[in-house]
């Protein structure tokens, strides 16, 4: 039977399976306290009706959802976005983002964005426009996760 924990001044350390945690390698360790881990801070989710019409007129072509972190971070934390609309043919077909910016999605001609999102450090602003085109208007489900890096 192999060493799989350590725990000595230099941190706490877990090897994989069948793995000597004292001879591993980085990329035979399950957990390694060298390394920093992203914790849940808070998830959920937005619901938008379908966006009135109007776009880009303030308040009445777009919506903007702002959920705060109830913390300030040093820098932008990571956040995990899954948009959908959810009156789409395929209900599964969710479109999926993360990172501390989301760029505009665009379609068509016209080049009008869908919708996007602005990570800042203590909250995030999503934002969906209305579109030309009926069926790009909604209405949307947002499922978030907001990673606290705990650095």
């Amino acid at each position: 039977m192999v060493n799989r924990v350590l725990l000595d001044k230099n941190g706490l350390f877990v090897s994989k399976p069948g793995v000597d945690v004292i001879t591993a390698q980085p990329k035979d360790l399950h957990f390694s306290s060298d390394y920093g881990t992203l914790n849940l801070l808070m998830r959920g989710v937005l619901n938008l009706p379908a966006t009135p019409k109007g776009y880009p007129a303030p308040g009445n072509g777009h919506q903007v959802r702002t959920v705060n972190f109830g913390k300030t971070f040093s820098a932008r934390p990571p956040v995990f976005f899954a948009v959908r609309r959810t009156v789409t043919s395929n209900p599964k077909q969710w479109n999926e983002h993360i990172g501390s910016h989301v760029e505009f999605i665009y379609e068509g001609s016209n080049r009008i964005p869908w919708y996007g999102a602005n990570v800042f450090n203590n909250r995030f602003v999503f934002q969906v426009n209305y579109h030309s085109e009926a069926f790009l208007n909604g209405p949307w489900e947002v499922f978030y996760i907001i990673w606290d890096y705990d650095l």
